[in-house]
């Protein structure tokens, strides 16, 4: 079949394809599993973009449409093109516009990538004449909470909690991990975690792929012996948080479980329990190291019955030489020395603290291993979770308590389990227990593992990023000992960029206040100053410990923007010196260079602007702080002296840094206030007091009144008034404004004693009071 003829059946099959559908091409949502086909946008001028609309439209090939598109034709059978489309169907509603705005031009061609490559398809294409411009249209995402498509992913809390899980759920009460996802990585799967427990499922769909089968180097059986593995629910539990299958559209995720449906790092199944019967842990322990495993997880322990057992018990021998032998020889060859495939040197062992509400419990207590504790959705110690000196880490186990909800407690895999009602659901369960808690802090080492790990990477460099990165902020109010909160995030970014860029502290001095504008390295959550006129006290500056004496800390959360300021007052003229630390969520990063500056001198009090404080009904009581009528620059306390020209109006008393106000009668009042800073300073300041009868428009004084009376309203008002005699005729007119501070005034000289009405006209409304002229 020559070239034309293929064009020709090729465009053929367009034609037809594109008779059936005008619904748009969808988006190309992962270029990357698409193993067989790829797609590209090509734009053509305009001359082209008619000419191959016409060839599709009659089903004709491309060089019988127009002989300039020969060279074209034959690209596209040697490149193994099997369609091309307009990326914006034809519509006849609006092809007009369209048309106008260029997207007539716009096509996708596929091509057989097993014939070509996509760096040789645009190279070739870009030769055409007639093409404008060819491109790989860029990988889509869904910007959704989940990252995955795996369907229970919305129940597991302990991943990415929102709080609306179920009432009592914290936001934020979660390991952190999705940032880890999405920015570092979901697990290689040259990292082998050895889960020394019951069996996994082995046929479980969201484990098979990821859990190494029996045999040499695999998975094994301790305690019957016999090379099979017999599904556990404890240990299909434990082992689906580490690497249940990712992104399969199937059951849960988990820590390190891949992102594209064939999983992340792999398990290795060490089965220790089978029913009642036990099998010999160390033996385990020693068979993960000899065959690969890197990371040890141990949701297990000894058996104690009390406290007092638990204090006496310690390591078995034979347990603590296998542990050791684990954490000196995993990925190494005989003589301790790195194997030239292994991502690390020595191995890390991992164990769940115990379930009993004991103070340090072995195993888990034996130093060189990881212990860990577990809290509930809440954030708080779960109630059954050991916890100690011993204890590393804590992560999420699980608390049914909150919310009195299965949902509470921690989901994952699990064999078959009739408690569910659909197929899918069968195969998974929820557990609690510090048994949960401990395979995420194996997952998250695992995936710290697969980011960072090669090459003269240790089990103590990760071991000292898995725990310094561990968030310390989350359990500090915690009443028992359970460790910082495992954050996977956190353990990332522990001792990244940021920590090694400097902090960009300066003093700006301001008499005796000083401000610091402080430029914030990235990941920044809050930046603490510590100033003292003694730059040793500096040394070390620890924000999360008690100040010591003669240092001043100032702090404050660090804002969207990329700088801070806070300010204090400090002594006159007085040498001083400064530090800051910024931390993130988790820890603090190295402490900035100190600064020493000199303060200045003292700033006088300064009088507020405060021209009258209304008292809007008799037996009104009012609180006004000081410092809306005197207030210090400096930020130093005032002594206030204060005294009133009338105290039948106003009752007065001062309550720390306010002045009690209470109104006894109608009328007005002088208060003067004289107020002195520390240094000797002092400014004097009066403001006038208004007591008024509630609901009463003006106040009218002073009554009996001889020559004048003043008219005072709350709000600026422009009046208009007349004054009766007794007999109703009118005596005086006119007009006033009339305010708080500004009563309006009215001359009643020219009238002989005695009782008047006083008619207020405010536009439509009207005020009637009583007035008496004295001689």
């Amino acid at each position: 079949m020559n070239s034309c003829t293929r064009i020709i059946i090729f465009l053929f099959l367009i034609f037809v394809s594109c008779t059936r559908s005008q619904s748009p091409v969808e988006p190309i949502l992962d270029i990357e599993e698409q193993s067989k086909e790829l797609v590209l946008t090509l734009k053509f001028d305009e001359s082209t973009a008619d000419a191959v609309q016409r060839a599709i439209s009659s089903g004709q090939a491309l060089s019988k449409s127009c002989e300039d598109l020969t060279a074209l034709e034959d690209l596209l059978a040697n490149l193994g093109a099997t369609s091309i489309t307009r990326s914006f169907p034809f519509d006849p509603r609006y092809e007009e516009r369209q048309r106008r705005e260029g997207l007539h031009r716009f096509y996708r061609l596929t091509l057989d990538s097993q014939k070509q490559s996509a760096t040789k398809a645009l190279d070739e294409l870009e030769s055409i004449s007639g093409v404008e411009s060819v491109n790989i249209p860029q990988n889509r995402r869904r910007c959704s909470e989940f990252p995955f498509n795996d369907p229970m992913l919305d129940k597991q809390w302990n991943f990415i909690n929102s709080g609306s899980l179920v009432s009592g759920h914290l936001p934020g009460a979660d390991i952190d991990i999705k940032r880890v996802w999405e920015k570092y990585t979901t697990g290689n799967k040259n990292v082998v975690v050895a889960v020394v427990d019951g069996g996994i499922d082995l046929t479980h769909p969201d484990l098979a792929p990821v859990v190494l089968s029996t045999g040499e180097g695999g998975s094994q059986d301790f305690c019957n012996n016999d090379g099979s593995i017999t599904p556990d629910k404890h240990g299909t539990h434990v082992a689906g948080l580490i690497a249940a299958v990712n992104n399969n559209a199937y059951g849960i995720s988990s820590v390190a479980g891949g992102n594209d449906g064939s999983g992340g790092v792999r398990l290795m199944s060490c089965q220790i329990f089978v029913g009642k019967r036990t099998g010999n842990t160390a033996e385990a322990i020693v068979w993960a190291c000899n065959n690969g495993a890197l990371i040890c997880n141990n949701s297990w322990g000894y058996d104690y019955n009390s406290q007092t057992a638990a204090n006496m018990g310690g390591m078995d021998e034979e347990d603590k030489a296998a542990i050791d032998y684990f954490i000196k020889y995993a990925g190494c060859d005989n003589e301790g020395n790195q194997l030239p495939d292994s991502p690390m040197k020595g191995g890390l062992v991992v164990f769940a603290a115990g379930n009993s509400d004991f103070y340090d419990a072995y195993p888990a207590a034996y130093e060189p291993v990881v212990a860990v504790s577990a809290v509930g959705p809440s954030l708080l110690k779960a109630p059954y979770s050991n916890y100690g000196e011993t204890v590393d880490i804590c992560a999420p186990g699980g608390d049914y308590s909150i919310g009195n909800s299965e949902k509470s407690r921690i989901l994952s895999t699990s064999p078959m389990d009739p408690y569910y009602s659909s197929e899918q659901e069968a195969e998974f369960c929820y557990l609690q227990g510090t048994s949960m808690a401990c395979p995420q802090v194996s997952g998250v080492a695992a995936l710290l593992l697969s980011y960072y790990g090669g090459s003269g990477f240790t089990c103590d460099d990760l071991k000292e990023r898995l725990l310094r990165g561990a968030n310390p902020i989350a359990t500090i109010n915690s009443p028992k000992k359970i460790g910082p909160l495992l954050d996977a995030y956190g353990s990332f970014v522990y001792d990244k960029d940021y920590l090694s860029n400097d902090i960009d502290l300066k003093p700006i001095i301001d008499g005796r206040n000083v401000s610091f504008s402080v430029k914030l390295p990235p990941e920044s959550e809050a930046v603490y100053i510590a100033l003292s006129t003694d730059a040793s006290l500096l040394e070390g500056f620890d924000p999360f410990a008690a100040a010591k004496d003669s240092v001043i800390v100032i702090s404050a959360k660090a804002s969207q923007e990329d700088s801070v300021k806070l300010s204090t007052p400090l002594q006159m003229f007085r040498e001083y010196h400064a530090t800051a630390v910024v931390t993130d969520r988790n820890r603090y990063s190295k402490q900035a260079t100190c600064v020493a500056f000199q303060s200045g001198g003292n700033y006088k009090p300064v009088v507020q602007d405060c021209p009258y404080i209304l008292l809007d009904s008799i037996g009104r009581v009012l609180e006004i702080p000081l410092d809306t009528l005197v207030k210090d620059p400096d930020g130093d306390a005032l002594d206030f002296d204060f005294a009133l020209s009338n105290d039948s109006v106003v009752q007065c008393e001062k309550k720390d840094n306010s002045l009690i106000l209470t109104a006894l009668t109608a009328g007005r009042v002088q208060l003067s206030i004289n107020a002195t800073d520390p240094h000797g300073e002092s400014v004097s300041a009066s403001t006038t007091i208004v007591a008024r009868q509630y609901g009463v428009f003006a106040d009218i004084y002073p009554m009996p009144a001889s020559t004048q009376i003043n008219i005072s309203t709350a709000q600026a008002h422009g009046l208009d008034y007349i004054i009766y005699s007794r007999g109703s005729a009118p005596v005086l007119k006119g007009s006033i404004s009339s305010s708080i501070l500004a009563p309006g005034k009215i001359d009643i000289s020219s009238l002989i004693p005695g009782i008047y009405t006083l008619r207020l006209i405010d536009g439509a409304h009207k005020y009637e009071y009583q007035i008496v002229k004295i001689r």
